[in-house]
């Protein structure tokens, strides 16, 4: 997702010590991680949207939750 340019979608190759996106072919430029962001946020747009059957949501009292397991204090050496 850091090769292709988000602008235009040529693949612009870089190391990973390059920080900074510079497209060759547009002139578009940004940060190497805001590039690859727009990149993976429009793979995830191009994605078909399933809604999903909605589900009732299960209520839980108080006295349900103090009598749930706690989780171990951590472990001391010594």
């Amino acid at each position: 997702t850091t090769q292709m340019c988000s602008n235009c979608g040529s693949i612009v190759k870089k190391t990973l010590s390059e920080r900074v996106h510079e497209c060759p072919y547009c002139g578009f430029v940004a940060d190497r991680d805001y590039n690859a962001a727009v990149n993976i946020h429009r793979v995830g747009m191009e994605q078909p949207f399933e809604p999903v059957e909605p589900r009732p949501l299960h209520h839980i009292s108080v006295v349900q939750v103090l009598s749930m397991k706690q989780e171990a204090p951590p472990f001391r050496a010594g």
